[in-house]
């Protein structure tokens, strides 16, 4: 949330106890109570500053906040939840969005949420999570607890109407991950996690393949890796002195 100042420009307004208030514009009035668009009001306005001190009159304009914050608890996981009203012309239906946050939860329900954040417009969960989750847990934990989901996916048929999202977050999520964090897979101790993560990967698009190649060919390397005699290994991760 913005400091106060940077919220209403440091004035204090008269009549508002809240801090919340975002300040949109804000428009001097003379004191004799004259409108500032007419030109007379505003001449004598200035007059009037510069021979006495006396207070000026302000009207403020602040958006109607047309939002609700609120908290709702799941097994495991609590949500921060905005329900937003859209501005829209009088006698039209009213459209509303939701979005869903995770405020705090089990590790299990965390690193599941990377594959439901974008469905419930978290859409920052997955990059704060993967820089983040280190300090809390390990690689081969989350890959444990994805794996496990992936081969249990939602929806009984391939075709079931929630699959295509699903597909879709479980791209996003590795490919982002590969890209952003590729030490993490390399320095897995063995290549069983990506052997088994890579036959679960969706297979109905052309990134999903260009992702399942990866997810191998790193799984090769591990299985090469681990062949090598120990002073070969850190020549290979540039960590032999």
């Amino acid at each position: 949330m913005l400091h106060r100042n940077l919220r209403t420009g440091g004035y204090d307004l008269p009549g508002v106890e809240s801090s919340n208030v975002p300040l949109i514009g804000y428009r001097p009035l003379s004191p004799d109570g004259g409108t500032p668009g007419s030109q007379s009001g505003m001449s004598e306005n200035l007059e009037n500053s510069q021979a006495e001190s006396s207070p000026m009159k302000t009207t403020w304009y602040c958006p109607l906040d047309l939002s609700t914050v609120v908290e709702e608890e799941e097994e495991g996981i609590i949500y921060t939840v905005v329900v937003k009203q859209q501005h829209v012309a009088p006698n039209s239906p009213v459209p509303i969005s939701r979005s869903q946050c995770v405020k705090a939860g089990t590790e299990e329900k965390l690193v599941l949420h990377l594959l439901h954040s974008f469905s419930l417009g978290d859409s920052s969960f997955i990059s704060i999570f993967l820089s983040t989750y280190r300090s809390f847990t390990s690689t081969e934990k989350v890959l444990d607890i994805l794996i496990d989901r992936l081969e249990h996916p939602p929806g009984e048929r391939e075709r079931s109407m929630t699959r295509p999202s699903f597909n879709k977050a479980v791209c996003t999520v590795f490919s982002t991950w590969l890209s952003e964090y590729p030490e993490d897979f390399k320095n897995l101790g063995d290549p069983s996690r990506l052997l088994r993560l890579a036959p679960l990967v969706p297979q109905d698009s052309s990134s999903a393949a260009d992702l399942r190649a990866r997810l191998l060919r790193m799984a090769e390397e591990l299985s090469e890796k681990a062949l090598l005699p120990d002073n070969h290994r850190g020549v290979l991760t540039g960590t032999e002195m």
